[in-house]
């Protein structure tokens, strides 16, 4: 799963990679870890989405192309998610690095 973050991975293709059912899977990872499979998937790419932000240049980093590199294909979604997230724009990931 997490080494491949920025594939397509659906709830079905991870349970039969795992040799699991899906309400098997969801129910096991919720229970140890707190959170659906999916919503697991979705924490780390948002984290390696603003990783990648902390580390580009702002001139040369599209927002866009690194959300939908990462499985965001919804702008508005994206940046909805990482605010609640974060706490910020991913905008502002990108302009804080500038400054420092």
């Amino acid at each position: 799963m997490l080494a491949n973050l920025k594939k397509p991975l659906t709830l079905k293709q991870l349970a039969e990679n795992l040799g699991s059912s899906s309400c098997a899977l969801s129910f096991g990872f919720k229970d140890l870890f707190g959170v659906s499979p999916m919503r697991y998937l979705k924490i780390r790419r948002l984290n390696a989405v603003r990783q990648r932000l902390k580390a580009s240049e702002p001139e040369n980093c599209s927002i866009v192309f690194l959300a939908n590199e990462f499985g965001f294909y919804c702008p508005s979604h994206f940046t909805r998610d990482y605010k609640a997230m974060f706490g910020e724009l991913p905008s502002e990931t990108l302009a804080k690095h500038c400054k420092s």
